[in-house]
């Protein structure tokens, strides 16, 4: 037998006589378990796991000959020749590339590596002479994103799920500093002159019954200095799901798209954006504070979940891709900048941009990446095989042009399932998706009133697990997340406000099904740290793991774990599971706490959690945060 069919063998064996109860097996070991080990890690592609080229970043070299692209799942980076209009060259790299930066010279490309199932940063050092991996970096939790400095001698990634920044010396190969994030640090970009990189967090940190303040975050930084020069806070309230940023190409201003969530009013309807509205912040560098926030739909049409941006070589247009709407806001840059410079806030006027932007579809699913040579856009979409290119000289710029990037292979039922859980086609008036309420299918840190329970606020939870864990929904109002009344065609016909069609449900099924956990950077080359390990056997010792046991650290019980709810006499919620805890605060079912520790203590839910000393509460937050 080859090694390579011995090692998935070991490995089904190992974690079926590591469960227990059948039942257990049953809800853990999905039925694609044994092809996918044989996958390796999307390195072996499979009948039934084919390998996507997923495009997830694409950077121009300085010259505008060529184009890198990152192939996710391919991992490999496409070198795009932009004069014959194809791929010349295919460089690899031991993980899924997240991102690709291009030294000035252009001889050079960096690229940061992660993955769901390996999501310790890495940094490639690849020549493009020699088209191999020459210098292995590495960077922090779910590296991405990567900014190089003016000088080519420092490199920056945004370390998504450890909630800092890498500071990279390109010379010595090695970091050499992190700088503390708000929270998930998703993209960055670099003031012309080198001074700022402008980094947006993309989930608010703050505790979700704060209906005042709870906004997402833009850091500054500073890059003399190597610190956070200013935290400016998003507004207006409820400004989530930050993914993309831009530098005008003077630098005076920032650009970071958004989305506005209304979860302050009962989710009734989806006209006028009543729940969510799609939006751009634009930050005054100089003056280190928000300018304006502007809203980029119509009052009758929303244009999904904004992502990337850029600018037009002769800045006279800002260009912004929408991943769920799947379509590309052309503005006029004088005029955006004269509208936002006013008294008036625009987060929700639709009237505001109207006259000065237009409105392009693309053929392109989930387009989330652009890169600007001269006045020639170049876009990828997550879910496509192809980059589109399109010159923007005028306001309603003529059709562009679809190059291949590889071999594209149909969808399987689980992608196609992620392709629908992003798409807001799929959604009355195209205002949000699955996405936006469950950005990566984890939640969004608010709460919300749903149009079945209107006067009661439930904090968004993680989609992950959720098939295997029924009942679903804080008050287990679902019997399960499949069926015809389960929470995935309920919420197709109550959240995106459309009849649910099983082509579309099923494969959404399938998706949620398949969902997995990512390694917790709380673990220490994939292992419980030493205080980890003393926190599992308090853990035991404390019967946590009488309502959370493994392997899905819940029991699907009902309990009154003393949170305290000023608009439900309800005292007994779902008992969730604690995989993830280290990304998905703030905690309970209001979202009323926002350090793992402080639930934990709450004496309703342990009286032997409530007496720990310091240290063991210490020992017992870190396993619980490390599964």
């Amino acid at each position: 037998m080859s090694r390579t069919i011995i090692l998935p063998v070991v490995l089904l064996s190992l974690f079926v006589t590591n469960v227990a109860a059948q039942s257990a097996i049953e809800k853990v070991i999905p039925p694609n378990l044994l092809p996918q080990l044989l996958a390796l890690n999307r390195d072996l592609p499979t009948s039934q796991y084919p390998k996507y080229l997923s495009p997830a970043d694409l950077a121009a070299s300085s010259d505008g000959k060529y184009i890198y692209v990152a192939l996710q799942q391919m991992k490999q980076v496409a070198q795009f020749d932009c004069a014959s209009n194809r791929v010349v060259k295919y460089f690899s790299v031991p993980n899924e590339p997240t991102g690709v930066a291009v030294s000035k010279d252009g001889g050079t490309i960096y690229v940061t590596c992660a993955s769901d199932r390996w999501p310790s940063g890495l940094v490639c050092v690849i020549p493009i002479s020699t088209g191999k991996v020459t210098k292995r970096i590495a960077a922090g939790h779910y590296a991405r994103s990567p900014v190089l400095s003016t000088d080519g001698k420092t490199l920056y990634t945004c370390n998504w799920l450890g909630n800092d920044l890498s500071v990279i010396d390109l010379n010595a190969g090695k970091e050499k500093k992190r700088i503390k994030m708000v929270r998930e640090p998703y993209a960055a970009a670099l003031t012309p002159d080198g001074a700022t990189l402008v980094v947006a967090n993309s989930l608010p940190d703050q505790k979700a019954i704060d209906t005042v303040t709870l906004t997402g975050k833009v850091s500054l930084v500073s890059t003399s200095s190597e610190k956070v020069d200013a935290v400016i806070p998003i507004f207006p309230v409820g400004t989530h799901s930050m993914f993309g940023v831009c530098v005008s190409n003077d630098g005076k201003y920032a650009f970071v798209t958004h989305l506005v969530a209304k979860f302050t009013l009962p989710a009734t309807m989806l006209e006028n954006g009543w729940v969510h509205t799609n939006n751009m912040a634009i930050i005054d560098i100089g003056k280190k504070k928000l300018l304006n926030d502007v809203d980029l739909d119509n009052s009758g049409l929303g244009f999904a979940n904004p992502w990337g941006m850029a600018q037009t070589g002769d800045g006279k247009y800002l260009c912004v891709l929408h991943s769920g709407a799947q379509n590309m806001t052309v503005i006029d840059y004088e005029g955006l900048i004269k509208a936002a410079s006013g008294d008036k806030d625009l987060s929700h006027d639709f009237s505001a941009l109207y006259s000065i932007k237009k409105n392009v579809s693309l053929p392109l699913k989930s387009p989330r990446a652009i890169v600007m040579i001269d006045n020639k856009a170049y876009i990828v979409g997550s879910f496509s095989d192809s980059l589109y290119a399109i010159s923007v000289t005028a306001l309603s710029p003529s059709r562009g042009t679809l190059y291949s990037l590889g071999e594209s292979k149909p969808m399987n039922g689980e992608r196609l399932g992620e392709y629908y859980f992003c798409d807001a086609n799929n959604c009355f008036q195209k205002w949000q998706s699955c996405h936006s309420c469950h950005p990566f299918g984890r939640p969004d840190a608010l709460n919300w009133m749903l149009a079945n329970e209107q006067t009661r606020q439930r904090n968004a939870k993680s989609m992950l697990y959720s098939w295997w864990t029924p009942p679903t929904n804080w008050n287990g109002r679902r019997d399960h997340a499949g069926g015809s009344q389960g929470s995935v065609r309920m919420g197709i016909y109550l959240e995106l406000m459309i009849a649910p069609t099983e082509d579309i449900a099923v494969p959404m099924d399938t998706f949620l099904m398949r969902m997995k956990p990512v390694m917790s950077p709380y673990l220490v080359k994939g292992k419980l740290s030493a205080s980890a390990v003393r926190g599992k056997a308090i853990y035991e010792r404390i019967r946590c793991s009488d309502c959370h046991p493994a392997p899905l650290y819940t029991d699907d019980g009902f309990y009154n774990a003393g949170v305290f709810d000023p608009d439900d006499a309800t005292l007994n919620w779902n008992t969730p599971s604690l995989i993830e805890a280290w990304r998905t605060a703030p905690y309970g079912h209001i979202g009323s706490y926002d350090k793992i520790e402080e639930i934990i203590q709450l004496r309703a839910h342990s009286i032997s959690a409530s007496k720990l000393s310091e240290q063991e509460l210490k020992d017992l937050v870190e396993f619980v945060s490390s599964l």
